[in-house]
């Protein structure tokens, strides 16, 4: 799998992207949580898994870091169908949560 390259973006927030990847997931993290905020594909990379790579390259350093990991972000049926496919916790408006 590629290397896992983050940088700050905002406030407590970063970027993380694949070394080779098209897309960049927003994210916050701490002790014992890992939350995305935000996913985006670069225009004319959609639909190849750019999305799904990252997302399980994510939960693999969660997961190494025992952090609980879950999406908060505006979602449409891509990003749901992903969360649905790869069992992520999502969060939603007003602390509703699936998966």
């Amino acid at each position: 799998m590629s290397k896992l390259l983050y940088r700050n973006a905002f406030a407590d927030t970063y970027d993380f992207k694949l070394e080779d990847g098209h897309c960049v997931a927003n994210c916050a993290f701490d002790k014992g949580w890992f939350t995305v905020y935000l996913i985006e594909t670069e225009k004319g990379f959609e639909n190849n898994g750019e999305c799904q790579r990252l997302l399980k390259a994510l939960m693999e350093r969660a997961k190494e870091e025992k952090q609980e990991f879950a999406l908060w972000c505006p979602m449409n049926e891509k990003i749901q169908h992903i969360a649905d496919k790869l069992n992520i916790k999502v969060y939603k408006e007003e602390n509703e949560t699936n998966n």
